[in-house]
This record gives structure tokens, sequence and C-alpha cells, in this order.
């Protein structure tokens, strides 16, 4: 990742945990061998759109298009994912209203709501390519259940990792417009960003996301 095409500024401590969650959900469950709970779970891909305009840290099309690659791969979005930028004006430098569109998938709770979601977005996707002279069938890692469990993730912003505190505005809009569409839930926040200031300890946000869970050999 080039952070050096972010210009936000660096401060102290970094941090982002991940813990296991023993947290129910919806869907047909189950549990690991160690006895931590499973849900049947799907992945679900989205597309995400939004603007930012921060009022203290600036970034670059391509530094802004780094920071958030680096905060969907910190969260668990299945690799593959799409992160694109537009409105750069001042290509190669730093940006007043970037705008981020994002394409990515996480696990959600398999219930009928989504499962329908899923068999409809198959449809479609196979319809597209079949207007394109396609005929591949949809990946079966797209719409087969898999067992999955809860994690927690902590976002703390320091100098080194997916955010700094600098990245306080990013990371607090990615949590109003980015993280619940995509399936991630917001069950602390801490953010107080300070506009024209970073302030230590102002960027403290906690997530639970489903992750699969991978058979042990």
């Amino acid at each position: 990742m080039n952070f050096l095409r972010t210009f936000a500024a660096p401060l102290a401590l970094f941090v982002v945990t991940v813990a296991n969650a023993a947290t129910p959900a919806a869907g047909q469950g189950g549990a690991t061998p160690d006895g931590q709970k499973t849900v049947s779970a799907v992945w679900v891909e989205r597309e995400v759109e939004f603007a930012y305009m921060g009022l203290t840290s600036y970034y670059s099309c391509d530094g802004i298009q780094d920071r958030v690659e680096a905060i969907l791969a910190a969260i668990g979005a299945r690799p593959g994912f799409k992160v694109d930028t537009r409105f750069c004006i001042n290509s190669p430098g730093v940006e007043r209203m970037p705008w981020v569109t994002i394409r990515a998938a996480l696990p959600r709770p398999a219930t009928p709501e989504v499962m329908e979601e899923v068999a409809k977005s198959d449809a479609q996707r196979a319809l597209a390519a079949k207007a394109k002279g396609h005929h591949k069938s949809p990946t079966p890692e797209a719409t087969v259940p898999f067992p999955a469990r809860w994690r927690t993730v902590r976002l703390v912003g320091g100098p080194l990792g997916p955010v700094q505190q600098g990245d306080c505005e990013l990371v607090d809009e990615m949590r109003k417009q980015v993280f619940e569409q995509l399936g991630a839930r917001v069950v602390e926040n801490h953010i107080a960003c300070v506009p024209r200031a970073v302030t230590p300890g102002s960027l403290n946000l906690t997530l639970e996301v489903l992750e699969p869970v991978t058979e042990k050999k």
C-alpha cells in the first residue's frame, strides 16, 4: 500500500484487534469443535458509494483508495473487492471531495431474505453475462451457505496499520455510509473527530463481522 499518497497527519498508537464474539445471529447455527457458536452464512456483494468531505485530513485519490482497501481487508471483505475513485481533478495531488465507490462482499447470516437477495443477484449477473455472450455460472462459493462465526474488529488510530488518527473523519464517514450496508455491525462507537485537529484517542470504533469457519486438519 502506498500511504505516501495519503495526506493525513500521523499520530500515536494503532490497534486493530480481532476476537471471536459469541453474539447470536439469524440463520441455522451449530458449533465449532471448541464449542464456539456458528451460523449459516453466505457471501453478499454490495456496491456502496460515498463522497469524502474532510475538514482535517485530505487525500489524493490514490491515497484514499489505498486507505479504504486496507480497512476493507481488516474487516474481512472477500478477496477481489474493488475500490474506485472519481472527481480526481487535482491528481496526483490532494482532492477536496473525492468520490469513492466500493464493490465488496462480506458474509451475512443466510436468512430467507438474504438468500432471496443472493438469488436475485445471481439471476441478474447470469442475464448480464448472457447478454455479453458469456455463459459462465455463478461461482459456488458465492451462492452456497457455509458455517461462520462472529468476530470483533477494533479500529483504533495510530501511525501503523490500516488507520491513523488522521483518518478519523474517513472512518466516521464509512461508519455512517459503508460498514452496515456491507454487513458489518457497529457495536461500540467512540469516534470523536475534532474539525481541523488531530486528537489522540479520537478514533476508536468496534465492529462485529462474520468470518467463515475453516476446518482444522
